[in-house]
């Protein structure tokens, strides 16, 4: 299985499954989030120490990921998203994964 670079938007409940999930699989994980709130915050620790990263916006054409995943609460207006579009990355919704899993996933 090919590495993937996979960009997670939010991080709360979908936001850490995901990442968890394409951490499990070897993927390079990158985190972005506005604000992490409430317990979420040890969990996004703890997939930093097991090797994703943190990112911002102006870090994407940098990244230039495979494909992003957005959590549910991710509004569709963000700036973030707008760049993924300008910079024409993927994006799957929690729809998507529900359904389908991450891309790449048999």
């Amino acid at each position: 299985m090919q590495i993937k670079k996979v960009l997670v938007l939010g991080g709360s409940v979908t936001g850490t499954a995901v990442a968890d999930r394409a951490l499990r699989r070897g993927d390079l994980v990158f985190l972005y989030d506005d604000s992490v709130k409430g317990g979420f915050a040890a969990q996004l620790f703890g997939l930093l120490k097991r090797g994703a990263f943190l990112a911002e916006v102006r870090d994407f054409g940098e990244i230039l990921p495979d494909y992003a995943v957005t959590s549910p609460g991710f509004p569709p207006s963000h700036p973030a998203r707008a760049e993924l579009a300008r910079l024409h990355i993927p994006v799957w919704t929690e729809p998507d994964n529900a359904f389908g899993g991450l891309p790449g996933e048999v």
